[in-house]
């Protein structure tokens, strides 16, 4: 009769975690050989386990020859990928591009059409599922696109020498100001507190959520002083009416303000108006640079001090605000803009 060698207590440790741990024809394996060890003849296994005598004798000569990890299932070689280094590398190359760059008529590249290129180009012949597996692999995904707007304004760098070089070739008595607007909602700004796990706060939406006013404000960039005045909305007459309000409150002095490009900066009526107030002119910022305005860090503090996470009557709101910028000194306005350290 044929058993195996006699085996260590570490030796059976193993072979018990082996049934446990590994599955399929491992996990048979590992008992082949502790039924060999109990003495099972090699016949009896083979009924057990529905396979031939040879099997059996095969892997106990396995075991005794590499231990535990004869037992082990050896790497399979298989038919080598279609799909080698050189294959990658030319799809990702492929990706950087658009397909109307190679010649193809179509917007952006499908698993089929790159199944084409890369037997037109490369002689590669692979399915669209090999070529799926591939994409995965270095990492793309098939989602949609986000719409965006064009971040760049090409008017950019005339934009901001021309406001450098009026701050440089201004009278000393100039004025400069940081102007914008920002909308106020009786809809509370949902933002990030702290709560219990599992219960949820509720803000409930109140009656007439849709209500809102808009700030006006202005900030003078050397001494700190904050200017503003709240409006039921927005439009070019309340923007003529504030920029009246700058220049009474600085009379005699030449008056530049730095703002954003909104519609109402740059309409008709306003330009009608600065033609006759040649006192108070206006710097644009670039287009789509809110981070260039100052004015936009007061109104996160403000609507987070305000109107975050909960909701006010439009009254209360409006005086919230009020008190707001009241609490706030020009240094602090000025330390919170990051234009004084």
């Amino acid at each position: 009769m044929i058993y195996v060698r006699s085996l260590s207590d570490k030796e059976k440790k193993e072979l018990k975690q082996m049934t446990r741990k590994q599955i399929g024809f491992v996990a048979e394996r590992a008992r082949m050989i502790l039924l060999s060890d109990q003495k099972q003849t090699i016949q009896e296994i083979a009924a057990i386990f529905g396979c031939s005598d040879k099997t059996v004798r095969n892997w106990i000569s396995r075991f005794e020859a590499e231990g535990c990890d004869g037992l082990l299932d050896k790497p399979r070689l298989g038919r080598p990928s279609k799909v080698d280094e050189k294959v990658k590398t030319q799809i990702e190359e492929d990706m950087k591009k658009l397909p109307s760059d190679v010649g193809y008529i179509a917007a952006f590249w499908t698993v089929t059409l790159l199944c084409i290129h890369l037997c037109k180009t490369m002689g590669t012949k692979v399915s669209s599922s090999t070529v799926r597996r591939c994409l995965h692999t270095l990492r793309y995904a098939f989602n949609r696109p986000r719409i965006s707007t064009n971040p760049n304004d090409p008017e950019a760098g005339v934009k901001v020498h021309h406001i450098a070089q009026t701050m440089i070739n201004a009278p000393k008595n100039a004025v400069f100001l940081c102007e914008d607007e920002s909308t106020f909602r009786l809809l509370p700004a949902i933002r990030s507190i702290w709560m219990k796990v599992g219960q949820q706060l509720r803000v409930v939406v109140p009656s007439g959520w849709n209500k809102c006013f808009r700030i006006f404000g202005a900030l003078n960039i050397r001494t700190g002083e904050w200017h503003y005045s709240i409006f039921d909305k927005a439009c070019s007459s309340q923007f003529i009416s504030f920029l009246g309000d700058l220049l009474n409150a600085y009379p005699g002095c030449p008056i530049y303000v730095i703002l954003d490009n909104s519609s109402i900066h740059h309409s008709q009526e306003t330009q009608n108006w600065l033609s006759l107030h040649p006192r108070i002119q206006l710097l644009p910022l670039p287009k789509r640079s809110p981070q260039m305005n100052p004015v936009e860090k007061i109104w996160w503090k403000c609507k987070g001090v305000v109107a975050s996470s909960r909701y006010l009557s439009m009254e209360r709101l409006k005086q919230a605000c009020h008190d707001f910028f009241a609490s706030k000194s020009p240094d602090e306005l000025l330390r919170l803009t990051s234009l004084v350290a």
